[in-house]
């Protein structure tokens, strides 16, 4: 029993530390106290199987096998208990147990083999604690605890002379009080960010740049692949995946293109974008705040420049620290806890979890409607009584520290130094832009006019490389602009940002998905439709994207109210603000209206089809087990008959607890089993103490000696333990 302990001690530890790690890598919180379950069950059945004998692993696999016709008939009655998920999880579980156990084996065996897994586990504890990995919490502890395990069997096995003995006591009658020192640390908060450990984040650092700059520099350029990605290189040629990453679901039947925001750039250097200036501002309830409070009190009616709309937002195979989300935020209900601002964009404290759902509520301008442009011309920035009106009909929410009019004077002097930098144009290309902006009459005009000129321009994935004397903004725009005029979203967003600049217009570039919609519906997204576009911000209406791409431009607008007299304003900014009271990142979301739960119906075959098929299947068993003993046995000479009935009464006294004790001699056992069960108990001894001491073949003890002895013991056993005398007699 020690040595089964023993063995599900290194087996169960070994495999909570890899699904741990392997969950926590995927976007998980936590197991589930299913997996757990089942984890711990098949780590059981795994080390109790390869300690059984053959006629053990035999009814084992038996019970295995009437189990899995039971779920097969239990999906098939009840499909909706039992989700494919379920039994990706029993996959999984069984998979990691058998592997798990196999490691545990080769640990405890091989001394190299512990040495190498201390060492990982070790690296892997430190990683976690500076958080370069991040395993579920508990993962932490979990292979913290299995380290201070090998490394305790170790240090036994190099001070103890004995060895192997005892040392499957010793490790279960430590094992509390290791668990002694590891709870009360797992119990404690363990903080949301990352230990500072400079040294190690320095490390890090330079690791993961010199692979990246193996990986974008070394490696040929067709090998990038269309999708989301935080790095902000332009490459040459673009090959397609079409991996599922995203659903979304509209509530609204209004045509138009939604861009889900995910990373925001600032600086680029001629080849790639980067991040360099960050703030702890929310910069994008800041930019919601401040579009509010612009249209609200405007002489325009509300309802004519933005509406209200919303989504709900599932992560598919899409492993992002990225919240997509369009531009103007109102509010985000669900698992809002792990999300932040951050530089403008919503981002998870750590990876997305798996399957993560949100509903995203949002507002959206009415940008391309021409009445528009002559709105843009009369922007000026709110005052602080119109930020704080604004602010007190939205809800309490936007009162709060980090959304006051102190923090948006803050967030515009950030834009103005993260976003606003000087570029220097190429004459050639200055000429031209003054060419096409000369009929233009405010900013906002400007920068139709340039997505319009952009827009007539070759788009192409497969372009030449950059080359290598283009270092600065100034010369990617005369390499673009004046020679190649031909390449993808990267390249025309990254041209609209760098002029808009140039006519001192804070831009910034943008990546994520675009997703255009028709009406109300579920659209899936694919990696194809990854993206890259530029923001513009003007003041008195904060941010506003553009699409300079060739044959991506699709026109999002509505009537206004003086265009059609029918027309009536949606909602004002105060009713729908008194409609909906607090919008924060912290509402929980409100209940949904749930079909009733299935009712689970049993059904007698449930039961009988698995238990007839289980014993069914044990008869087979325990017949040709039964035959193939009887052939064996037929074949034996008299001797070797005798030598196998001996052993088969020594099994039976050890069932029934009388086995040979440690020192005892054949003579010494043979009067103690006389005492306890009769003489004809003991009467196979004498010939079987020949047979071991007596040296010469020639020897041959009365048969009907043992077979005397085997009828006492079973006469014996069945009195006293009835269900291992049916277990004697079947097997």
């Amino acid at each position: 029993m020690a040595g089964f302990g023993y063995e599900l001690i290194y087996t169960f530890l070994t495999a909570l530390t890899v699904l741990f790690f392997d969950y926590g890598q995927a976007g998980y919180e936590k197991l589930s106290y299913t997996a757990l379950i089942f984890l711990f069950s098949f780590c059981c059945l795994t080390v109790w199987f390869f300690r059984l004998k053959q006629n053990g692993k035999l009814i084992v696999t038996g019970i295995l096998l009437a189990n899995i016709l039971t779920l097969r008939l239990l999906h098939i009655q009840q499909p909706s208990f039992f989700t494919p998920h379920i039994y990706l999880l029993l996959i999984e579980c069984f998979f990691t147990a058998a592997t798990s156990y196999i490691g545990a084996r080769l640990m405890i065996r091989f001394v190299r083999i512990r040495l190498l897994c201390i060492a990982c586990l070790f690296l892997l504890t430190v990683l976690s604690f500076i958080r370069m990995l991040t395993p579920i919490t508990t993962g932490f502890f979990t292979a913290l605890l299995l380290l201070l395990i090998l490394l305790s069997d170790e240090i036994r096995l190099r001070w103890d002379k004995e060895k192997e003995n005892a040392r499957s006591l010793h490790m279960i009658s430590l094992l509390p009080f290791l668990l002694l020192i590891i709870l009360p640390a797992a119990l404690l908060h363990f903080p949301d960010q990352p230990y500072d450990w400079k040294p190690f984040v320095a490390m890090w650092d330079h690791v993961t740049t010199a692979a990246g700059r193996i990986r974008f520099d070394f490696i040929p350029g067709d090998d990038a692949v269309i999708g989301f990605s935080d790095n902000g290189s332009l490459f040459s040629d673009l090959r397609s995946d079409e991996k599922e990453v995203l659903s979304v679901k509209t509530d609204f039947d209004l045509p138009c293109t939604l861009y889900l925001r995910g990373i925001v750039f600032d600086s680029f250097d001629g080849r790639k974008w980067t991040v360099k200036k960050t703030t702890s501002l929310p910069g994008a309830t800041l930019d919601t705040l401040e579009t509010l409070s612009g249209v609200s009190n405007s002489d325009v009616n509300p309802g004519d420049i933005i509406k209200n709309l919303d989504l709900n937002l599932t992560y598919l195979d899409n492993k992002s620290a990225y919240l997509f989300a369009p531009l103007k935020i109102n509010e985000l209900r669900g698992n809002t806890e792990k999300i932040l601002q951050k530089d403008g964009s919503y981002c998870f404290k750590r990876y997305n979890p798996y399957r993560f759902e949100i509903r995203e509520s949002f507002y959206i301008l009415n940008s391309d409607n021409p009445t528009f442009a002559s709105y843009m011309k009369n922007l000026s920035p709110p005052d602080a009584s119109a930020w704080k009106q604004t602010a007190q009909h939205l809800g309490t929410a936007y009162l709060k520290e980090g959304c006051r009019y102190e923090d948006y004077l803050q967030y515009r002097q950030f834009i103005e130094d993260a976003y606003t930098q000087k570029i220097d144009l190429p004459p050639a290309l200055e000429q031209e832009l003054s060419e096409l902006f000369k009929d233009a009459g405010s900013d906002y005009e400007k920068c139709k006019l340039l997505e319009e000129a952009l827009g007539k321009m070759d788009y192409s994935v497969s372009t030449d490389p950059i080359p290598d004397q283009v270092q600065s903004e100034s010369d990617f725009l005369s390499y673009f602009m004046l020679d190649g005029k031909k390449g993808y979203c990267s390249h025309f967003a990254t041209s609209f940002v760098l002029i808009a600049r140039s006519m001192g217009l804070p831009a910034r570039y943008v990546q994520g998905y675009r997703v255009k919609v028709n009406k109300k519906g579920t659209y899936t997204v694919n990696t194809g439709r990854a993206h890259a576009w530029p923001e513009v911000y003007f003041e008195g209406i904060g941010w506003i994207g553009f699409e300079p791409t060739p044959g991506h431009f699709a026109a999002t607008d509505w009537a206004m109210r003086n265009e059609s007299e029918t027309e009536k304003p949606e909602y004002s900014i105060p009713e729908y603000a008194r409609r909906q009271e607090a919008t924060d990142l912290s509402v929980p979301v409100p209940k949904p209206k749930t079909e009733k739960s299935p009712v689970f119906r049993f059904s007698k075959k449930m039961f009988f089809i698995p238990v007839v098929s289980l014993l069914l299947f044990l008869t087979m068993v325990a017949l040709a087990g039964k035959l193939y003993r009887m052939s064996t046995y037929r074949k034996m000479n008299d001797r070797q008959k005798y030598i196998c009935l001996s052993k088969e009464n020594l099994h039976i006294c050890d069932q029934l607890k009388l086995g040979i004790r440690q020192g005892e001699t054949l003579s010494e056992f043979a009067t103690r089993l006389e005492e306890s069960i009769g003489e004809n108990a003991r009467a196979f001894i004498p010939g079987y103490e020949m047979i071991l001491y007596g040296g010469s073949e020639s020897i041959l003890p009365d048969l009907s000696d043992a077979q005397q002895s085997r009828d006492a013991l079973l006469q014996y056993l069945k009195q006293k333990r009835r269900l291992q005398y049916l277990w004697q007699k079947l097997f």
